[in-house]
């Protein structure tokens, strides 16, 4: 067994980074950068009189090498307990912090920080001021850009909470047998591990969202798994037991989209990653549901400069018919042991099937103000759609900003369309995969709709024909909003066949709707 606090760790993380400046050059971006506006100073070559404490510092643009630190805060009883910066705090944060008093991952990062011989490290909840909106917002849209200049992204793969700590014990014996032969080198055989250690399920830190921009835009990471570290960059993958993987492409984005290249003849390809990353992002968790957007605003940032259009609450506007026909996904993980072909499933089945409080609720709690066309109104899951072509007409998109665009604050949001609407008889149900609802009127015909919410009662339903692709045909399902004529919100989506189509066509009526 050999601890991660190691020597020979160490060597070989700055092995890594020395590799990655000489050979990849620019590629991976400076080492020395702007730092932060706030920043833990550890201290230069650590003694007795610097060992034990901290400072936060403010850095007036200055410039140096920095860590930043990925981790999860855990859940909410344990998220609690992290020590944060706060308007009172913050000058006894600039005199000196104990790091005993820290959690372990934060006390983790500036061992680790130091053995690298870097003085500085950024960690979300010290440096940024957690109970001023002002700071909190600013610095939140500034955070892509924090993982993308640090020196190294120091990531606690293996840790679930701020308090587990990621510099442990990891069982090395049996991995590499060494054979030596005469009139030969050398050799070895080694056992063949995942990556990342990735074999049934994501590693503690991969199911956080707030990671998916931070890997995706880190220039640099080295992680620290439960049985080894891994060294990622723009151009290469590394693991301690010497599996390897490099690219030629050179991506503007970090490790976690890798691939991604600038240009007209990219355009759509670029696409398809922004509507990957909101798939990964949108099943991960958060420790405060208001950070629904505001944790993917560094992506959401960067992906506006390459795509040139105007974020819209999660959608973008050149791309708004595409981004209003998500779906709901329920992953294996929510279907019910024992399930069998043909049980029929009771209202309070399948509210604990889907985790829904109430089935007849309308849709489960988010943030207020987002719009109910947003794949971030559902709160879960989303599978995405490829490149469609529109058959309405979009006359205005718009939503009431409250902060930065990018950052997806928003007090609300509307979208007006002009096309072909339906109204039918509904039957809602629930199937181990997810809400669905059964149009009624169209004779042996039941389209089925993927509802965003579970339901049981049978009512009324609007229709919106939004696009096609060769074979299938794409419409929003709306239900109309109390008191306010042709005001609607988004509850689900419909794909119909041609004979399908066919009949709903016939009844359509080319109507205005404002989606909210």
């Amino acid at each position: 067994m050999q601890s991660a606090n190691s020597e020979t760790g160490y060597r070989l993380a700055m092995h890594w980074q020395q590799g990655c400046s000489q050979l990849h050059g620019s590629r991976c971006g400076p080492t020395v950068s702007v730092l932060p506006t706030r920043v833990l100073d550890v201290g230069e070559e650590v003694d007795e009189q610097n060992a034990e404490t901290v400072n936060l510092l403010l850095t007036y643009g200055k410039e140096d090498r920095y860590t930043a630190l990925s981790h999860c805060w855990g859940p909410p009883a344990e998220a609690s307990k992290v020590i944060v910066t706060t308007t009172p705090s913050l000058a006894a944060r600039q005199t000196g912090i104990l790091i005993s008093d820290l959690p372990q991952n934060f006390q983790d990062a500036i061992t680790v920080t130091r053995r690298l011989k870097i003085r500085y490290l950024w960690v979300d909840s010290l440096c940024i001021i957690q109970d001023s909106a002002s700071d909190w917002s600013e610095e939140a849209g500034k955070m892509g850009d924090y993982y993308s200049r640090a020196t190294i992204t120091l990531s606690a793969l293996c840790a679930p909470t701020s308090h587990s700590g990621f510099l442990r014990d990891r069982w090395t014996e049996g991995r590499q047998l060494d054979l030596p032969l005469q009139e030969f080198e050398n050799f070895n055989i080694r056992k063949v591990t995942n990556p990342f250690g990735l074999a049934s399920s994501p590693p503690p830190l991969w199911q956080r969202a707030w990671v998916v921009q931070e890997r995706a835009l880190a220039s640099r990471i080295l992680h620290f798994g439960a049985e080894q570290m891994y060294w990622e960059c723009r151009t290469a993958v590394v693991h301690e037991d010497g599996w390897k993987y490099s690219t030629s492409v050179d991506s503007p984005l970090g490790p976690g989209c890798s691939g991604v290249l600038t240009g007209k003849k990219h355009v759509e390809k670029v696409w398809n990653t922004w509507y990957k990353l909101v798939e990964q992002y949108s099943k991960r968790t958060l420790t405060k549901e208001s950070d629904r957007l505001p944790a993917l605003g560094g992506l959401a940032s960067k992906f506006g400069q390459l795509l040139g259009s105007e974020y819209l609450a999660g959608l973008w506007r050149v791309d708004l018919i595409r981004g209003l026909l998500w779906t709901r996904r329920n992953d294996s993980n929510s279907k019910v042991a024992g399930y069998t072909k043909g049980e029929k499933y009771s209202e309070r089945r399948a509210r604990r099937i889907l985790n829904i409080e109430k089935a007849d609720s309308m849709r489960p709690t988010v943030t207020a103000g987002i719009p109910s066309w947003s794949w971030a109104a559902l709160g879960g899951p989303v599978n995405t759609l490829p490149q469609l072509v529109a058959v309405c007409e979009i006359e205005e998109a718009k939503v009431t900003l409250t902060g930065p665009a990018f950052l997806g604050l928003v007090s609300n949001g509307e979208i007006k369309l002009l096309g072909s609407l339906v109204k039918a008889e509904v039957e809602r149900f629930t199937k181990p995969t997810g809400p669905r609802a059964s149009l009624r009127g169209f004779g042996s015909l039941r389209p089925v709709a993927v509802m965003d919410f579970v339901g049981t009662r049978s009512d009324s339903s609007y229709f919106f024909h939004v696009a096609s692709d060769k074979m299938k045909y794409y419409w929003l399902v709306l239900e109309l909003c109390e008191g306010e004529a042709g005001e609607y919100h988004r509850i689900g989506t419909l794909c119909t066949n041609n004979e399908e189509q066919e009949a709903m066509l016939k009844i359509a009526v080319n109507s205005k709707v404002t989606i909210i």
